[in-house]
């Protein structure tokens, strides 16, 4: 029961959904002492019969304004303006008309932008439009911003806060087609921005947007955790039902750098709209060289899958320096935005050669086979070290290949002190005594790694590498601990994984495993399909690795779908895959597996050497570390500790 009192005070009692018992209770009450003080009357006299009488009900009052349980309060009320985040599309598409928008939209929106008679929607661009509804006087925002605080972004690929004047002042003026920045349509950022806590509590979202989100990822799972705190979110769709005819260049994909005499790749995303089952010409246009062209057929609707085609371009890269190329759509009719009709890119074109070292201590199967491979690459220059070889018989008294690493120089002994390893990008130790590499050594390859930013590639053999775990210093570039061997049952393991201890699942999942993207270093071809193919037709020889116990700060490339160890004493063992070696298990050789390790970051190699897929795919050029990436030439020096991966052909 509330009881108000004087202005904002309240006196709160308890027991009022019984409040008849407390009347009969309190009516009992009553004739008991009135009962009682008839009786006292004739012991006492009218005064003191009287006194007993009040003091009785006051008790009985104190005893009912107990069991009440009164409660004094008082009222403050202090009013908070809430926050509407518009978000605001500023993407390149935004600059688009939309002439055949049907009649009765043209006429719900000349009421909605309070257009003169003498105005025509028609030739309005989407960014136009949207500037209207910015406008401070009148408009849907205003009446908003009149009862609510507003949260102003602008977002394309990525989101930037603004002022509703500075978002109308922007859309005055047109975006640039060639803008990378606005080739991309992503709210995600804006409803993750809607879940932050701020001053004031957010009470929905409004996006302003003429099209569907095309960045990747799923906003769904932000919704939902919008959805949970009871924000809602109000797209507002500037467009039209009917899109349209619009023919553009939506992306072009191109390699940053490439040697010289490599085929560099070009793949342009075509946008296609209200041209179905046309037939469009593509053309890439570069400096001294006649046009390439391709011909597509647009989709026509009926056909399942991405309803963007996409156009390769293999082009030959013959000169060094800076190449642009320009990929352009040959004029349609009825294109609304001929200037989306064409882009631009640069490709800058390496005539260096990659430095590779290979070191092994005899001149097995596997080092061979890479050695060949890289001699093959034209834009490789391969030097090998074996500690031990055959003695030199017949005609030449030379040996081979070298016997020894490069000498540091002794301090005083020349004016270069740089020790000669760093001359190399890439360092391939095989399977070596541990006699033949001393401590010096393993320093030296500490300091080409975390100092030059080399890349180290340990490449496993069957007879000496078990032995790593007595080296101290390689123990450091490990992203594990405590290496030891495993001992492995044949009668108790899989019938698919022979050699790998039971009830271990080998990762990456199939789900991680099929997607290109994730796993590029894998990839055989150009084309995931024919990738899967020539996978299929390997054989697969995994072999155990020793176990170990996982280091807290080094990052594991887990697939999404698989739980990351909880425990840095989890213990694991690494898979790996063979190539084409014809070996078979005890033959001594056991087939490819690498470990990569470099000064600036963990980038895992899996499978047989990188350079060797280029005998899978001869003409692909992406076989190869491109120039000025961590494994080819002008590798980045950073200083710091050294890191390490593991192949993504790792297990649990």
């Amino acid at each position: 029961m509330v009881l108000d009192l004087f202005g904002s005070r309240r006196l709160l009692l308890a027991g009022a959904s019984q409040g008849w018992l407390w009347v009969a209770a309190g009516g009992i009450a009553l004739v008991l002492l009135l009962a009682l003080y008839r009786e006292e009357r004739q012991l006492v006299s009218r005064r003191t019969g009287l006194g007993l009488l009040g003091l009785r009900l006051t008790a009985a009052a104190v005893l009912v304004l107990a069991l009440f349980e009164p409660i004094a309060s008082r009222s403050y009320r202090e009013t908070t303006k809430g926050r509407v985040i518009v978000a605001l599309d500023v993407s390149e598409s935004m600059a688009t008309a939309d002439p055949g928008r049907p009649a009765r939209d043209r006429q719900l929106l000349a009421k909605t932008l309070r257009m003169s008679p003498g105005e025509s929607v028609e030739n309005l661009s989407r960014r136009e439009i949207a500037r209207r509804l910015l406008e401070p006087k009148g408009s849907p925002i205003e009446r908003i911003a009149s009862a609510h605080e507003i949260e102003a972004v602008a977002f394309a690929r990525e989101s930037a806060p603004a002022t509703l004047p500075a978002l109308a002042e922007t859309l005055k003026h047109p975006g640039k087609p060639d803008d990378p920045a606005t080739s991309t349509t992503d709210w995600q950022s804006v409803l993750t921005g809607a879940l932050r806590d701020g001053d004031a509590p957010v009470l929905g979202v409004v996006l302003l947007t003429d099209g569907l989100q095309n960045a990747p990822g799923d906003s769904a799972a932000t919704a939902d955790r919008l959805a949970a705190r009871g924000i809602p979110v109000y797209p507002i769709l500037i467009g039209s039902t009917a899109p349209p005819r619009d023919a553009a260049i939506a992306a072009v994909r191109a390699p940053e750098r490439v040697y010289q005499g490599d085929v560099a790749s070009i793949e342009a995303t075509l946008k296609l709209d209200g041209y179905a089952g046309r037939e469009v010409a593509v053309t890439l246009e570069r400096p001294g060289a006649s046009p390439l062209q391709r011909l597509l057929r647009a989709p026509d609707g009926t056909t399942t899958g991405d309803a963007r085609p996409v156009v390769s371009f293999a082009v030959p890269m013959a000169e060094a320096g800076l190449v642009p190329m320009t990929i352009a759509i040959r004029p349609l009719d009825g294109d609304v935005r001929p200037d989306n009709d064409r882009r631009t890119v640069t490709v800058q074109v390496s005539d260096d050669k990659a430095a590779v070292l290979l070191v092994d201590g005899e001149a097995r199967w596997e080092f061979r086979y890479l050695r060949n491979a890289l001699a093959r690459d034209l834009q490789v220059k391969v030097e090998a070290v074996v500690f031990h070889q055959p003695e030199a018989t017949g005609v030449s008294a030379h040996t081979t290949y070298g016997i020894t690493l490069p000498p540091r120089p002794e301090p005083g002994s020349a004016a270069d002190l740089a020790d000669p390893l760093g001359a190399f990008d890439v360092i391939v130790i095989g399977d070596v005594d541990p006699a033949d590499l001393t401590p010096d050594t393993w320093t030296r390859l500490e300091a080409y790694v975390s100092e030059r930013g080399g890349t180290l590639i340990l490449s496993p053999g069957p007879r000496f590498w078990p032995s790593l775990s007595g080296h101290e210093t390689p123990r450091k570039l490990l992203p594990v601990l405590d290496p030891r061997p495993v001992t492995i049952d044949p009668g108790q393991s899989s019938l698919a994984s022979p050699s790998l201890p039971p009830g271990a699942s080998v990762l990456p999942t199939l789900s991680a495993s099929g997607d290109a993207a994730a796993w590029p270093m894998l990839q055989f071809a150009s084309a995931p399909e024919q990738s899967r193919l020539l996978w299929a037709g390997l054989p697969r020889l995994p072999g155990p690795w020793p176990a170990s116990r996982s280091r807290a700060q080094r990052p594991w490339p887990w697939p999404a779908t698989s739980r990351r160890p909880s425990s840095p004493h989890t213990r694991m063992a690494w898979a790996r895959s063979s190539g084409s070696a014809p070996t078979a298990p005890g033959d001594g050789d056991t087939g490819w597996a690498t470990l990569t390790i470099t000064g600036s970051g963990a980038r895992p190699c899996a499978g047989r050497p990188r350079v060797s897929w280029r005998q899978a795919t001869p003409s692909s050029g992406s076989a190869r570390s491109a120039p000025g990436s961590r494994k080819g030439k002008r590798s980045t020096s950073r200083r710091g500790s050294p890191t390490a991966s593991s192949a993504p052909g790792l297990i649990s």
